[in-house]
């Protein structure tokens, strides 16, 4: 199964979503997971990197986007550039089971997300899922209002959000996921991911 994420702007947690994803991915008994680092930075695999120096099992590899993933997988996600134009999102679509794209609460975002989506008819709604991400903590309400702007807009989203945590500076630093920290708030991030893990595994069944 090939699952890419996308975005169309920069800085709405799109190599955190792919690390999460696939973390959720590897819990599955007999799934083989890699994560392809597409990105021009390679955050991802330098994420991967400091974790294997801290010695920390993620449960899944992480490999250059421009080499030929590890033999034997199950599951394959692929961590994208930012910010695809049409010819891109045409070739993604095509290599994708299914497309994972977050946004965050900016209306810049939300603008982006939108305009591409309904003009990209290719995509069927079967085969993609936006993800709120970066919401603001309560009591603002802003990522409900969103989520519902999206609806309403006819784009399907997961039902879970991503909340903005410190966290995930932690995670990232360590070379670890936030399920693997202690404390409360990498708790509630981790039961997040636990809940859009288990929705994606329901929408990509088929797939498998």
């Amino acid at each position: 199964m090939i699952i890419v994420v996308l975005s169309f702007k920069g800085g709405v947690a799109k190599t955190i979503t792919a690390i999460h994803i696939a973390e959720s991915l590897s819990k599955h008994r007999g799934r083989r997971v890699v994560l392809g680092d597409g990105d021009a930075i390679r955050t991802a695999l330098n994420w991967y990197k400091r974790g294997l120096a801290a010695n920390h099992n993620v449960g899944f590899t992480v490999f250059d986007g421009d080499e030929q993933p590890p033999d034997g997988f199950t599951d394959l996600v692929i961590d994208t550039p930012g910010n695809p134009n049409e010819v891109e999102l045409t070739q993604l679509a095509n290599a994708a089971d299914f497309l994972i794209i977050p946004t965050s609460c900016s209306p810049a975002a939300i603008e982006a997300t939108i305009q591409t989506l309904t003009q990209f008819n290719e995509l069927t709604p079967d085969r993609y899922r936006v993800l709120l991400s970066l919401v603001p903590p309560r009591p603002s309400r802003r990522g409900e209002r969103v989520q519902q702007a999206l609806v309403q807009a006819s784009i399907p989203t997961f039902t879970q959000a991503i909340q903005r945590r410190d966290c995930y500076l932690d995670a990232e630093l360590s070379g670890c996921t936030v399920s693997m920290l202690s404390g409360k708030a990498a708790a509630g991030a981790a039961a997040e991911w636990e809940s859009v893990g288990a929705e994606l595994w329901k929408l990509t069944k088929s797939f498998r």
